[in-house]
């Protein structure tokens, strides 16, 4: 089979889906198919494309900045001789689009966070927390729902002692890979305000986009702290390894929340963007941490008190951890990807995505 991941990264999209993709490619290459094909507009960060995508083996195609969701010709890239899967992970994939590529006989596969469309495709994948309670309008489609389809790189997989929980608090932030500083401006002006209060030194691990201009924005924010000790972790793509270091997260609650919890890592969740609600609003009821909520909206009591109770509070940590280990096996991408190479053989799927109500499939 050949599979081509459609996705887009940089300015507006930050990098999320296609670390999702890459972790799907890399799945699939476990299970004996030839490289994916990636089919990405250049959007200005052809470096990260590089670094992620062909540096792991994998075939990259631009399309044209004009060429949005599935607004190109397929027989580019399949052909009757050569027939493959289209697997897009892109919310400007029109239905009409959709409609285009299944009319003409293409298999197309959605990974999704939103439910906000008539999808036409052979599958649905949706590994939020919450997502088996949306309603998709996908007639016929194998829908994947929920964390225990998510799709977690190879990075990720790897086990974890668990010792950061019980040495000196390490905190990690993240709020993505794209520019929302004035999102999160409030929030991150609040730690020079918590600093004097800490009752040790915190070192703190900030991961940022390689963009100057914003890492100044950020340093300027916290340039008043003493107690918190900040690191900017600029333009680093595989941040499994300073994840793994910190006690504590705080976080957006994109895909970094299945990464953190694959981990291990206690977790601090706010809401920048819509396509995080549905697995934020869950976090705290998975036991994974504890929302904070929009990120505009969160005042200091709330921040500092949630904030210092982690830092401080190892027990609580530990359990947090624990459910989330219980929660997440890694074993996500694997799973889609035996599934879509089933679909795609006319093989059962079912026996590839037994599950419960924390991630399970069914026929729309």
């Amino acid at each position: 089979m050949r599979v081509c991941l459609r996705c887009d990264a940089g300015p507006g999209y930050g990098f999320g889906h296609l670390m999702r993709c890459v972790a799907l490619a890399q799945a699939l290459r476990r299970w004996g198919e030839p490289p994916a094909t990636f089919l990405v507009r250049r959007l200005g960060v052809e470096e990260v494309y590089a670094r992620l995508v062909t540096a792991d083996g994998f075939v990259l195609q631009f399309l044209g900045d004009d060429e949005p969701g599935l607004s190109f010709d397929p027989s580019r890239f399949v052909t009757p001789a050569l027939p493959g899967l289209f697997v897009y992970d892109n919310y400007d994939v029109t239905p009409e689009q959709m409609d285009t590529f299944a009319q003409a006989g293409f298999y197309v596969a959605a990974i999704d966070d939103l439910a906000d469309r008539r999808f036409n495709v052979r599958l649905v994948l949706n590994q939020n927390l919450g997502a088996a309670g949306l309603v998709y309008n996908a007639p016929g489609a194998v829908l994947l729902l929920g964390p225990r389809f998510a799709l977690l790189r190879e990075a990720y997989l790897k086990p974890r002692s668990g010792g950061c929980l019980e040495q000196a608090p390490r905190l990690f932030m993240s709020f993505g890979g794209g520019d929302v500083f004035e999102r999160v401006r409030r929030l991150v002006e609040m730690f020079p305000r918590l600093d004097p209060a800490l009752p040790c030194p915190v070192a703190v691990d900030l991961a940022l986009p390689d963009d100057p201009a914003q890492t100044a924005r950020y340093r300027e924010a916290v340039a008043g702290c003493v107690n918190f000790r900040f690191r900017f972790v600029v333009g680093k793509l595989d941040l499994a390894e300073v994840m793994s270091s910190a006690s504590v997260a705080l976080t957006a609650g994109g895909s970094s929340v299945f990464e953190l919890a694959m981990l291990g890592v206690a977790q601090l969740v706010v809401i920048i963007d819509a396509n995080q609600r549905v697995t934020a609003e869950r976090v705290e009821t998975a036991g994974l941490g504890h929302l904070l909520g929009e990120a505009a909206d969160i005042g200091f009591e709330e921040f500092s008190a949630a904030l210092l109770r982690l830092l401080v509070d190892a027990p609580v940590r530990r359990a947090m951890a624990a459910r989330a280990r219980a929660l997440m096996d890694g074993q996500g991408a694997n799973r889609a990807a035996a599934v879509l190479c089933a679909i795609w053989r006319g093989e059962d799927w079912t026996q590839h995505a037994q599950g419960d109500d924390d991630g399970y499939s069914r026929i729309s």
